[in-house]
């Protein structure tokens, strides 16, 4: 179990006994607003959709609907009085200072990375979700009635942590930030109202030609991410033109997306740019057309409309903290995600439990069905429980280097639809030359993941069964999944020599010593080995 999945399945426990918690009330009916019943409204299409669509996948929709729950369980303690939007400010002001000062102690490596991977990243092991969390945080920091060198040390230190960052998203998100709060400075306003016109539409070309400019220097600032995120929407927006109506599923966008991206270079030559730019895939890098392409065209509206609401209901409010805090948070998710980085999701829903709290326009539900609702809520806490275990005793027996395959297999219907526990139950098959076994495993799995590693560890069970053409169909989705992958050249260029395939494994061969990267013992025994197959082929 990773620590993003620790801290999903921490924040899935925490939502549903902060909702149980209010049984204990004296009055424990369960109070709910205009705002609040969309959101019910919406959980439930996610689940008649995951019904139409069939295929069924717990973890990230149920880690999707368990943010709903953490947002109905907020409103009700909103409305007793048990939590302030003061007390949240601080927790996410202190927080965010805590965080910032993570990382600028990570820069001068007195404390250790979170991920390896990563010399900055602070408590997060991706740097993205640090940089955006501190973004979304910031307005906290500015409008805080703190005093001054208090606020500006904590605004320097945040804003020097997202540089060191490095991360495109925050800095847009920051630029947008710094907009609204130059907007809604009152004297900066009347400044610009006393202008001249044509100092006024000269301010206005300055301002245009700095964010052009800006926008090109971000671009450039990683330009073959940045390519690769333009590759990913392109055909993020095929598979929306696809299946406009119902989408692919919750939970299922990766596999999907991995697959399409297999019969775009199969069917399309792709240009060169886009196959060295092409990776295995997880998430779209916008969260709009995301949305859209799990749930379609309706999947994609729920969430538009709640961002939109939410904003409306902060310029209604006069809330400059929710307001400019929603607003980066949409800017940032046109290019990046935001409901599976968990700190920002749950900022969101934060900020949106306290907008939508309205004394005049609250409702609330009879004691006897508040009292059915405490009670349903055991299911989810028992199947959570379950499935939370499943990976504790799959990290266990990582870590122990002792997974079993009977170990495995008395977890395995608690675990769900874990692609990852399958794929390692697989893994652990395989060692023990089970290859049929392991093959329906990999089966199963497939049903939730189109990983690389997936396709390979079906070939070699194929392969051992004496199944070469379709180990060989495997390995060719993986290469045509992400061309630039030089192990699954290298296993499609064997198993088309084994088939006898000769003119295809020249092909393979070719392309192989035509690698041009920087030399390694790996790269070097692949063109070994494809240039003495061409050469026993003769001129």
């Amino acid at each position: 179990m990773n620590s993003a999945m620790f801290q999903q399945f921490s924040f899935a426990f925490a939502s549903l006994i902060l909702l149980f918690s209010l049984i204990i009330l004296p009055d424990n009916r369960l109070y709910i607003n205009p705002v609040v019943f969309y959101v019910i409204i919406w959980v439930g299409y996610i689940g008649v959709h995951t019904i139409l669509i069939g295929e069924k996948e717990w973890y990230q929709s149920g880690y999707f609907i368990i943010g709903f729950i953490y947002m109905v369980a907020l409103v009700n303690w909103i409305k007793r009085g048990l939590l302030t939007f003061r007390q949240v400010s601080v927790i996410f002001l202190v927080t965010g200072i805590f965080e910032a000062a993570w990382c600028l102690l990570q820069l001068i490596h007195i404390l250790p990375p979170a991920n390896p991977m990563f010399p900055i990243s602070g408590s997060f092991d991706n740097p993205n979700i640090t940089a955006m969390y501190l973004t979304a945080i910031l307005p906290f920091v500015i409008f805080s009635h703190k005093k001054k060198w208090l606020r500006w040390g904590s605004i320097l230190c945040i804003l020097a942590a997202i540089l060191v960052l490095r991360c495109r998203t925050a800095y847009i998100g920051v630029t947008v930030i710094f907009l609204i709060y130059v907007y809604t400075q009152t004297s900066v306003v009347q400044y610009i109202r006393k202008l001249p016109k044509a100092a006024s539409a000269a301010l206005a070309a300055c301002m245009l030609i700095l964010l052009v400019s800006g926008a090109f220097q971000l671009y450039h600032l990683k330009k073959d991410s940045a390519d690769g995120r333009r590759f990913i929407w392109k055909v993020t927006m095929q598979m929306i033109a696809e299946k406009p109506v119902l989408g692919y599923g919750y939970g299922l966008f990766a596999k999907n997306y991995n697959l399409r991206q297999a019969k775009y270079f199969k069917e399309n030559e792709g240009s060169i740019q886009e196959k060295q730019n092409a990776r295995h895939v997880y998430t779209a890098y916008n969260e709009y057309i995301e949305q859209t392409a799990k749930g379609g065209l309706i999947g994609g509206a729920f969430f538009v409309a709640f961002l939109i609401i939410l904003i409306i209901k902060s310029c209604q409010c006069k809330n400059r903290i929710a307001l400019t805090t929603l607003s980066s948070i949409g800017a940032m998710a046109l290019i990046n995600f935001i409901h599976t980085a968990l700190p920002i999701w749950i900022l969101l829903l934060t900020i949106a439990s306290f907008l939508t709290f309205d004394d005049r326009k609250d409702y609330f539900i009879n004691h006897i069905l508040s009292k059915i609702v405490y009670v349903s809520l055991l299911v989810p806490f028992i199947c959570f429980l379950l499935m939370f275990n499943a990976q504790r005793q799959l990290k266990v027996s990582i870590d122990e280097h002792h997974a079993s395959p009977e170990r495995m297999e008395a977890y395995v219907a608690a675990a769900g639809s874990s692609e990852i526990y399958l794929r390692l139950y697989a893994k652990a098959l395989v060692k023990e030359k089970k290859y049929e076994k392991a093959l329906s495993i990999l089966c199963k799995a497939e049903k939730y993941t189109s990983s690389p590693s997936l396709f390979t560890a079906k070939a070699t069970c194929l392969e051992h069964l004496k199944r070469t053409d379709e180990a060989i169909e495997n390995i060719e989705t993986v290469c045509y999944m992400v061309p630039d992958n030089d192990d699954a050249k290298f296993k499609l260029m064997m198993l088309y020599k084994t088939a006898s395939h000769i003119a295809k494994m020249e092909v393979i061969c070719k392309e192989i010593l035509s690698i041009n990267k920087p030399e390694s013992k790996k790269v070097n025994y692949y063109k070994c080995i494809a240039d003495s197959l061409l050469k026993r082929r003769g001129p």
